[in-house]
């Protein structure tokens, strides 16, 4: 049955490229923007990614369904909105303590090294 539901949608994606890219755009675009939140900030936690994914994949479906924005900036959007609004629930659900992201996170400063055993006395 679903494979008949998507023959019937087929139309609305357009050529085979540009069906490639939107689809490609709608589900990379918000997992990058994930990916990104939990990589490069200490504040967002999984409750507001989620949320940032959820509302920036809605988003995108409006912009690929019902705007006439080039297929090629699909993945952009996604992964902005995604981002933005995942920072912004995050901070407001609660920031994660920071013993939780202190090797999560890509800061530029590196722990202090742990004592080696092996060269102890």
């Amino acid at each position: 049955m679903l494979a008949t539901l998507a023959a019937f949608l087929m139309p609305l994606l357009g050529t085979l490229i540009e069906a490639t890219n939107k689809i490609m755009g709608m589900l990379g675009g918000p997992l990058l923007g994930v990916f990104l939140l939990g990589m490069l900030t200490r504040r967002t936690n999984a409750r507001g990614a989620l949320l940032g994914a959820f509302a920036g994949s809605m988003l995108l479906a409006y912009v690929v369904f019902e705007t006439e924005v080039s297929f090629l900036w699909y993945a952009v959007i996604g992964c902005a909105v995604t981002m933005l609004l995942g920072y912004l629930f995050s901070l407001a659900t609660g920031v994660p303590p920071p013993e939780t992201t202190q090797e999560l996170v890509l800061t530029g400063r590196r722990p202090p090294p742990a004592p080696d055993d092996a060269t102890s006395p």
